[in-house]
């Protein structure tokens, strides 16, 4: 657009250049033309059986345009006036300067008349410059306005040229600044097709390169720490669990055996509570156990439903939204394993009555699935800290199930995260390829 508007001006300039000297040329050929005419009639007055006819004269000088002859005279010998269309004085080959400065300039022109030897007379032309003059003026005047309008136009251009390249570099500089300090959420707009949108282009590449270099580093760090924490756990798992059995074992005997009506009810509890014991023991051991996926193709929405279903109560109803989301290549039991954990904690989160969404929609990255509750939300400071080991903010958590969750999220391909609702409550979603086929290999 700008080389054209810039085209555009240079055409129209070298057109009126054009214009303005075939009206220059035209208005020359007209005076010369009228000149040639008035020596031709003034000579017919001067042969030698011609009679001046001063009436024919003054009629043809007044046909005459506004440049060329304006004034006729024919001269004897003695250069004494005959005829003429004007009666003045004569001068030779002089400009005469106008008491008006701004008058045309005129010029006497004095033509012998010679016929062989004999000398017939004079003719005596006043030309003027009236029309050359106000084509000059004119094109003077409107060559100060295309230039001016070509300067505007230059400047105008020269700043959106300006613009169009300084805007990009400045928006790159800041975005070097961002990364340079450890921010790699950066985006710059790609709109120009020149060097400044390569460079742009190049800059993108080189940030995307970081971001994948910073995730690898990310599941590096977590598969670090997630294999310690394996070694840590089935330690803790091994050391505690056989005493676990054994007491367990003797529960079970003293409540074969006892014949105390107040034996039954605490040994119960004392069973109850071992079980606790072993469920967070089996927790331990499923944090330190690689997450096996084998995709296979499954319904989407049967696959959220078949998870829904049994946990939704009366005071916590549980829907269920994935139309229009069909199929995809998972491990039906991992995927409904994470989405148990989520939809206790949603559960716990809103209270005594809430209700829980479960919506399935299409993403950049394959599939997401939300889990939305009714309940106070995470504090912002929490909201990455969630899925840390060992944090919880339940006073009988553990910290290991949303851990659990996302190493598993992670394994399928896809990944886990968390945030706050507008409208109150928290998020948890679940990003999964829609073919984890390729997704868990990659991870």
């Amino acid at each position: 657009m700008t080389a054209l508007t810039l085209g555009g001006t240079l055409v129209a300039v070298a057109w009126y250049d054009v214009r303005a000297s075939e009206r220059i040329v035209q208005e020359a050929r007209l005076a010369e033309d009228e000149l040639t005419e008035a020596i031709q009639v003034s000579v017919q007055q001067l042969g030698p059986t011609a009679e001046p006819d001063e009436a024919l004269i003054r009629d043809y000088t007044k046909r005459l345009g506004t440049s060329g002859p304006r004034q006729i005279e024919i001269l004897d010998p003695e250069k004494k006036l005959l005829v003429g269309s004007h009666r003045s004085a004569h001068t030779y080959l002089i400009q005469e300067e106008p008491e008006n400065k701004n008058a045309p300039s005129t010029w006497d022109i004095l033509v012998p008349v010679v016929v062989g030897k004999d000398k017939l007379g004079y003719v005596q032309l006043k030309m003027t410059s009236a029309n050359f003059e106000e084509l000059l003026l004119e094109n003077r005047e409107r060559r100060m306005a295309v230039n001016a309008f070509a300067f505007a136009a230059g400047i105008i251009l020269a700043a959106i040229i300006a613009s169009q390249i300084t805007g990009p570099l400045q928006s790159l500089r800041l975005a070097a600044q961002r990364v340079a300090k450890g921010q790699l959420n950066v985006e710059l707009p790609q709109n120009a097709r020149d060097e400044v949108g390569q460079l742009v282009t190049s800059f993108e590449e080189m940030i995307g390169g970081l971001r994948e270099r910073e995730r690898l580093k990310e599941r590096l760090e977590s598969a670090e720490r997630d294999a310690m924490l394996g070694r840590v756990a089935a330690g803790i798992a091994h050391d505690v669990r056989n005493p676990l059995n054994y007491l367990s074992l003797a529960i079970d005997h003293l409540q074969a055996t006892s014949t105390s009506p107040e034996a039954a009810p605490i040994a119960a509890q004392m069973k109850s509570e071992l079980e606790r014991a072993n469920s967070r023991i089996a927790e331990f051991l499923r944090l330190g156990k690689p997450v096996e996926v084998h995709p296979q193709e499954v319904p989407v929405k049967a696959v959220l439903e078949s998870v829904a279903q049994p946990a939704t109560t009366p005071d916590h109803p549980i829907s269920v939204r994935a139309d229009g989301i069909g199929s995809a290549w998972w491990d039906a039991g991992v995927v409904e394993g994470i989405l148990r954990n989520l939809i206790t904690n949603a559960i716990q989160a809103t209270g005594a009555k809430g209700a829980i969404e479960i919506h399935a929609e299409p993403d950049a990255t394959g599939i997401a699935v939300h889990v939305d509750d009714r309940g106070p939300g995470l504090p912002a400071a929490e909201l990455e800290r969630v899925f840390e080991p060992w944090f919880t903010t339940k006073t009988d958590g553990v910290g290991l199930g949303l851990a659990i969750a996302r190493r598993a999220a992670r394994e399928h391909g896809g990944d886990l995260t968390a945030a706050n609702r507008e409208g109150g409550g928290a998020r948890f979603t679940l990003h999964l390829p829609r073919d984890a086929r390729e997704g868990a290999a990659a991870a």
